[in-house]
């Protein structure tokens, strides 16, 4: 996967002589949640536009952008009547523009698309597919890594060593999401982080249950929704295939901050989402509580790896080091960290010459 380029302009080419919705009732409604989004919007939009499932709507949600978003996206509605644009009166935030999606939706399966990030062609209809085939009320895929300032697909996220459907169950997710790092992990593998994932999921199911985003939540919010999906009884699975391309928010191959996102770390976010979770639902079984008391854990920890990072990217060296040893939790992430840069290095040492690096 490394060194492909993602598309855009052929995707937005593709989109040019789109077909009409064939029927009253579509089979998909794509929610792209936007917030000054003039940059990306489009080929977000055409990505979706040049799905082989035509039978889809596509709901773009204005966050109160300041730039040409809605404008933009008007443009796209008048030359396909599968696009329409809703707005939210004030800024809201991702979870606010989700639920917006959501009230708006008419089609039998919801997918969230963020503005930043693309799908492959054959996405919607691979995984609607597989979940119709296999009775399922959410269903999702492997994410591709891609570094928007290098133009580059960098490679799949979570799956690339498995080829069989993982069956999800409100235990093995959190357990994937508790950024627990065992000592393989550290070493030899990276952990299966489904919270990054993007599901596509029944509409009825959600608005059987009365699922809703929420609205306080402004970073970490798909990890709460989607766990509640799971905890109302939702049959779902994860395919290996990867079919959702997802912007770095700092690319790995360029090193630099991507143009396209407007993503703001807040892990502060996290903590309070899982503190939240343990109040809303009193009856959480023992492992349960304990995952998400681990993944609050781990969160402080990544915090603190992420801060002794700057210091080293500030060249700051002994601190960073001092800052490592007074927070043992940051640890395993500088383990991590320092792993995956080797095995970089090593796979440039070993490229043919004249190869790209």
């Amino acid at each position: 996967m490394a060194g492909s380029a993602v598309p855009g302009e052929a995707l937005m080419e593709q989109s040019a002589a789109i077909p009409e919705m064939p029927h009253d009732v579509p089979s998909v409604s794509v929610v792209i949640p936007a917030y000054n989004a003039s940059r990306s919007i489009e080929r977000a939009v055409a990505s979706v536009q040049a799905q082989t499932e035509h039978n889809i709507e596509i709901i773009v949600v204005d966050d109160c952008s300041g730039d040409e978003t809605a404008e933009i996206v008007l443009t796209l509605a008048s030359r396909d009547r599968r696009v329409r644009l809703a707005r939210l009166p004030q800024n809201g935030g991702p979870s606010a523009a989700r639920n917006k999606g959501i009230d708006e939706a008419r089609g039998r399966w919801l997918a969230i698309l963020d503005a930043d990030d693309v799908y492959k062609p054959d996405r919607l209809q691979r995984l609607v597919g597989f979940a119709e085939q296999n009775g399922l009320d959410m269903v999702g895929d492997d994410i591709i890594y891609f570094d928007a300032q290098a133009n580059m697909e960098v490679r799949a996220g979570n799956f690339s060593g498995s080829s069989l459907p993982i069956r999800l169950t409100t235990q093995s997710y959190l357990r994937s999401c508790s950024f627990r790092l065992s000592l393989r992990e550290v070493l030899l593998e990276d952990q299966r982080h489904l919270s990054l994932l993007k599901y596509v999921i029944r509409t009825d199911f959600i608005k059987g249950h009365r699922l809703r985003y929420q609205d306080k939540i402004r970073y970490g919010e798909d990890f709460v929704f989607n766990f509640e999906v799971l905890k109302a009884g939702a049959a779902a699975m994860v395919v290996p295939e990867a079919y959702y391309v997802y912007s770095q928010q700092y690319g790995s191959l360029s090193k630099k901050r991507s143009h396209l996102t407007h993503t703001l770390v807040d892990r502060t976010s996290v903590v309070r989402a899982v503190d939240e979770l343990i109040e809303r639902h009193p009856a959480l079984t023992a492992d349960e509580r304990a995952l998400l008391l681990q993944r609050k854990a781990s969160t402080l920890g990544l915090q603190e790896f992420e801060r002794a990072r700057q210091l080293v990217r500030d060249r700051r060296f002994a601190g960073a080091l001092g800052h490592l040893l007074r927070n043992p939790g940051a640890l395993p992430f500088a383990l991590l960290e320092t792993r995956r840069y080797a095995q970089r290095q090593l796979s440039n040492w070993t490229k043919p010459a004249g190869s790209a690096r």
